[in-house]
């Protein structure tokens, strides 16, 4: 899966949800509606793959900042 769609799934759940990447990967309700919405772009997402990714995207800055 591409790192921009990643992107774009975790934008949207943080727009709904407010929180920061650390919170959602805690919380497993969050975690597995962040994963669902992944999946609706690519069914076959690897869940550790994906997960992997989006933290990557937030250690390199790629991510903007959360407030909350």
């Amino acid at each position: 899966m591409k790192s921009q769609d990643i992107r774009d799934v975790w934008l949207m759940t943080q727009r709904v949800h407010g929180c920061s990447v650390d919170r959602m990967l805690c919380s497993p309700k969050l975690r597995n509606e962040f994963l669902a919405d992944v999946r609706q772009l690519n069914s076959s997402a690897d869940e550790e793959n994906t997960l992997w990714s989006l933290v990557r995207l937030r250690k390199n800055k790629s991510l903007p900042r959360t407030e909350r």
